[in-house]
């Protein structure tokens, strides 16, 4: 006898590539593509209906074997309305006949959710673990399913990244993974564009490579940052002045004076890791021993290219810089120069040292 499906699906958290495909799976058990529009309904979670919402529960599906009814965002949204709420008066979700305050008003419709309909809440964040609603769910067997979507942390997107080439019916070198982690961030739909792209380049052939991440991928600012100050310990003022104005080009003056401030910084701290630490602990581990601020923090593969720049320039020439910076800053925010300005003129003088 086959096995009943879970009537209620419980989406949450912040990897939106996991959930989407996820969200794909379950409308493919709806039957032909043709009757899939026909059969889903979607709810908007804020201000939830307890009437549209019942009604779209009790709904028979057409011509189907299920239907689907998708209500998104409401406990985000009841998350940010408790906090919102104060305690010493009535808010706007006490105050609004029919709409739904919380789980005691929606656990008679999910307990009543016949086999033929399938009710999914998706969140796009990650609910707490102590949430009502998942010790709810805890208690209600087969016929919930909960699942929980976590993006990967900084440190682990070149593992993402693999795995996400194989998912693809490709593969990628792991320095390729690093370098487009280091070049689009922490944004898992432009990355897995850019691996589709790079996969497609190579036609599923070999194994993508750095050198095609470089050709194919747009970097972004914090990897331009790097190649910049590549350029200027080997004085090669030509690309880093090319590489400075490519990135004024694309940001804000201001954004990248931060960009150049914090890398500077970071070699400035893992100069003297390098310099005072033990031979035998890694720069990764020295630099997570410093008290960073959360901005600062940096994964195991950036850290390994950190201690490569860190090696090219002497403590004394970084703590100078460190100070110019200081002051360039104190100069823009009194009006005295233009932060591109500033940055170009203290870039020159610091290739020709």
């Amino acid at each position: 006898m086959p096995k009943t499906p879970p009537t209620l699906y419980l989406l949450h958290g912040d990897d939106e590539i996991a959930m989407r495909e996820t969200i794909a799976r379950l409308f493919e058990q709806l039957g032909e593509a043709s009757m899939r529009d026909l059969n889903t309904t979607r709810l908007e979670g804020r201000g939830l209906s307890l009437a549209a919402l019942r009604d779209a529960c009790g709904t028979a599906p057409f011509i189907a074997r299920r239907r689907m009814v998708i209500v998104e965002g409401y406990f985000t949204w009841l998350l940010s309305r408790t906090r919102e709420a104060d305690d010493s008066s009535e808010n706007e979700m006490s105050a609004a006949p029919g709409r739904a305050r919380g789980l005691e008003d929606l656990t008679p419709i999910l307990e009543d959710v016949p086999p033929s309909t399938a009710l999914v809440f998706i969140e796009r964040r990650t609910l707490p673990g102590r949430h009502a609603m998942l010790a709810w769910c805890a208690t209600q067997g087969e016929r919930v399913w909960v699942r929980h979507f976590e993006a990967p942390r900084p440190s682990d997107l070149p593992a993402w990244i693999l795995r996400r080439a194989e998912h693809h019916g490709g593969r990628m070198e792991r320095e390729a993974a690093q370098h487009l982690a280091l070049a689009v961030g922490e944004d898992l739909s432009r990355l897995d564009e850019e691996i589709s792209k790079l996969l497609t380049f190579v036609d599923r052939a070999r194994p993508v490579n750095a050198e095609d991440v470089r050709r194919l991928t747009p970097e972004s600012a914090e990897t331009d940052v790097f190649a910049m100050v590549d350029a200027i310990g080997q004085r090669d003022g030509p690309t880093a002045t090319r590489l400075l104005h490519k990135m004024l080009g694309e940001q804000d003056a201001g954004y990248i004076m931060g960009m150049v401030v914090r890398q500077i910084r970071l070699l400035l701290l893992a100069r003297e890791a390098l310099d005072t630490g033990p031979r035998t602990i890694r720069l990764s581990e020295a630099l997570h021993a410093i008290a960073l601020r959360e901005t600062e923090r940096v994964p195991d593969f950036v850290a390994e290219k950190l201690e490569a720049q860190a090696r090219r320039f002497n403590l004394t020439a970084l703590d100078q810089w460190y100070g110019q910076l200081r002051d360039l800053d104190e100069d823009i925010k009194t009006g005295k120069i233009a932060a591109g300005v500033g940055l170009e003129a203290m870039l020159a003088t610091w290739c020709t040292r």
